[in-house]
This record gives C-alpha cells, structure tokens and sequence, in this order.
C-alpha cells in the first residue's frame, strides 16, 4: 500500500513523495601550479625550437591543458611572462609522434594559436 512505503508520509492531508535532493560532489581544486626555474628573459631567443614551435602549430607537440604548470620569466623590458611548463616526464604534454627528450625541459608561449613558440632548455635531470 502507498501509505505503508517508507518514502510516503502524509503531509498536509495529503500524500507527497519525499525525494532527496541531487546529490553534490565534492569539488576538487584543480588550479595550475607554478614551477620556480632558472631561464632569464634574455636567454629565451636562443633556446627557441622551430621545429617544436611549427608542431606545436599544427597541434602535434602541445600542453593538454594550457599551462596547467607554468614558469615566470623576467624579460628584458622588466616585465614578467608566463609560459606554460613541462619537464622531461612529460606530464601534461600531448606529443603523438614522440618527440620529448630526455633532460629537457619546455616553454610553451601562446600554445593552441597559430602563434605557438616553444622554447628548450637542457636541465640536470
């Protein structure tokens, strides 16, 4: 019988289901994280990677979320710049044809535009 059912009761007079609500998730932080490196603005025109930089275009050599990992850099100008950042693991890096090497480090700048740079620079480890 409907009055006998554990989610029935009579409210009212009357007989109204008692739902619970939707259910909420816990929301989990997932913010970018800076990396501390050792580049200087001034080192960065030499470190640049055309072929990196025109795979990294076409979509063959990119961040998977941009610049989930990011390094500030202090440029010449005074300013700083963000890039985004990733190691030789390799975390966060979408790289089909693979083309990461060991003990290097990349520099990503206006990644998934047509205006992709990517920077390497040789690290210890």
């Amino acid at each position: 019988m409907i009055g006998e059912e554990p989610r029935w009761l009579p409210l009212g007079g009357g007989l109204k289901q008692l739902t619970p609500k939707k259910h909420r998730y816990p929301h989990l932080y997932s913010g970018t994280h800076r990396i501390f490196f050792f580049l200087k603005g001034e080192e960065m025109a030499g470190l640049m990677s055309k072929k990196l930089s025109t795979s990294c275009v076409l979509g063959n050599f990119n961040q998977k979320r941009k610049q989930r990992y990011y390094v500030m850099v202090d440029m010449p100008n005074g300013r700083k710049k963000k890039f985004g950042f990733i190691d030789s693991g390799g975390k966060n890096l979408f790289d089909p044809n693979n083309r990461i090497g060991s003990k290097q480090a990349y520099m990503f700048e206006n990644d998934g535009t047509s205006e992709c740079k990517v920077y390497v620079a040789v690290t210890a480890r």
